[in-house]
């Protein structure tokens, strides 16, 4: 049995979340192949924190300027 088919028969008793899971990973390993980290961490919400700044550890003051 090929690796293909393995996966095609793992995949089969997953539940619809966990497939949801294993398709964001996939996508994940394109992205990284193709070598589009950035656009891939903007277009999966991997920077979505910035959004809520009340939940933020850490301010702007804590921030230093580079040289």
């Amino acid at each position: 049995m090929s690796i293909k088919e393995k996966i095609k028969e793992e995949i089969e008793g997953l539940p619809e979340a966990v497939l949801e899971e294993v398709y964001d990973f996939i996508q994940f390993l394109e992205v990284k192949k193709a070598g589009q980290w950035s656009t891939f961490a903007l277009d999966t919400g991997a920077f979505d924190f910035w959004n809520e700044p009340k939940e933020a550890d850490y301010t702007s003051a804590d921030l230093k300027q580079g040289k």
